[in-house]
């Protein structure tokens, strides 16, 4: 079965190829090709094989063209750190990444790339999240908080200052993640005991292994008034 939205016209299978139809790759090698880009979807790839490998190389043109890329771009709106921007960004692109390379807030870290270290984690709606597998356009109508938006102007978080205080960090690529995660643990749980914070914690990795120091900075920031609300930049 051959799904291809009717967005892309006639015109894109009728130009004639530029590449030599001996330089694609064997049939075989596309039997092992699924293509799957966005509405533009190929579910059965042994079927390309069987057509040849013209419209294999058809669909390839299209997909390397500026025809694709208008049609998979989209203009996304987001609130991020009490304040709204709006990119042009494919649909499918990680929230992580428009938030490191089209916004510039770098604080967010990309460790893993499957939301299984906890360095990209971001509170969305108050809730932590990880933003390497959040497409940035399911959040559109929602409150994105990023480590640059914890504090309140210069003044830190009491977060990130009991993080400084107790030397809860060496190489603090994973800080903003596990303080972002603390964040939503102590804004539904002003009083967090030890093991209230390994669970909440949990799936958050520091490879320098100071966990024992970030839990008791969390115990520590709990102890502030103001450790269960977040700033904006």
């Amino acid at each position: 079965m051959l799904l291809i939205h009717s967005v892309i016209s006639a015109k894109h299978f009728r130009r004639k190829s530029s590449r030599p139809v001996e330089n694609l790759p064997a049939s075989n090698d596309l039997e092992r090709f699924p293509v799957v880009i966005d509405r533009v979807s190929i579910i059965y790839p042994p079927l390309i094989a069987a057509l040849g490998g013209r419209v294999y190389h058809l669909l390839y043109e299209f997909l390397h063209s500026n025809h694709a890329l208008e049609f998979l771009m989209a203009s996304i709106r987001l609130a991020v750190n009490g304040r709204t921007f709006t990119v042009d960004a494919d649909r499918q692109t990680s929230l992580l990444t428009v938030l490191r390379e089209l916004l510039d807030l770098t604080g967010t870290k990309y460790g893993c790339g499957e939301g299984q270290c906890g360095a990209c984690t971001v509170l969305i709606d108050g809730r932590a999240q990880r933003s390497c597998i959040t497409n940035a356009s399911t959040v559109t109508q929602k409150q994105i908080t990023t480590i640059e938006g914890l504090a309140n102007g210069d003044r830190l978080h009491p977060l990130q200052e009991a993080f400084l205080a107790e030397g809860a960090l060496q190489c603090g690529y994973c800080t903003p993640g596990m303080i972002m995660s603390a964040a939503a643990l102590l804004s539904r749980n002003h009083n967090p005991t030890a093991t209230d914070i390994v669970d909440a914690m949990d799936g958050n990795i520091c490879r320098c292994g100071t966990y024992s120091r970030i839990i008791t900075a969390i115990q520590r920031a709990a102890k502030t008034p103001t450790a269960s609300t977040g700033g904006t930049r």
